[in-house]
């Protein structure tokens, strides 16, 4: 008896770790974002926007509910209003490249949903903190078991720069998209290039559709 109440208690701590660990990752990529981007804008009513947004973002992390149902080709039309949005408030332009067309009509889990835009919203907000950058690509390669993405900016690279690309982190931010990536059965680089700071992530999507 007392030998399973201890695993009992064990294993409820090891839950407990992981829910705050989610909601730690989920609150630095998502609410970051949105405060980030309500911090640069000058316009009072899209402040009041970006607030109620990020105010119904800390609802679904607490409740762990993104909405499911949304195709591939509806979200990346999603992300890639969000992100130009987002980089036009910080003054840096966008360009957003889609290539194939394997899986647009996909429809996808809540948890492929809400990893997907919280991995593009880092990899933005990583641009805006820290490059300097006047310009980013983002670009999407669709296939048909996987996705991948290339994100690079012209600026002076992230900070810190990671000592070795893909296995040791630059940061809270670039820790939290290796932890969701790998989470999907992915793998993410990054690189200082000479031109400025490039990452990329491939996602398999086997699997990963809506029940």
């Amino acid at each position: 008896m007392l030998a399973h109440a201890i695993a009992s208690r064990d294993a409820q701590e090891v839950g407990a770790s992981a829910e705050r660990t989610r909601i730690a990752r989920d609150m630095h990529d998502n609410l970051g974002a949105q405060l980030l981007s309500a911090l640069h804008s000058d316009r009072l009513d899209r402040k009041d926007t970006l607030i109620r947004q990020t105010i119904s973002d800390l609802r679904d992390i607490i409740n762990n509910n993104a909405q499911g149902g949304k195709t591939l080709g509806d979200l990346l039309a999603d992300m890639q209003l969000e992100a130009r949005e987002r980089l036009a408030l910080a003054d840096i332009g966008l360009d957003w490249i889609e290539e194939g067309d394997a899986n647009r009509d996909l429809p996808l889990a809540p948890n492929l949903i809400h990893s997907l835009r919280s991995i593009l919203r880092e990899t933005v907000s990583n641009t805006i903190r820290h490059s300097g950058a006047q310009k980013a690509s983002i670009k999407f390669q669709l296939y048909e078991s996987s996705l991948s993405l290339a994100h690079r900016d012209d600026g002076t690279g992230a900070t810190p720069a990671p000592a070795d690309p893909g296995h040791e982190s630059g940061g809270s931010g670039l820790a939290n998209i290796e932890t969701r990536v790998g989470a999907l059965g992915g793998s993410v680089s990054w690189e200082n290039a000479a031109t400025g700071f490039v990452i990329r992530a491939d996602i398999p999507l086997v699997d990963m559709g809506a029940s």
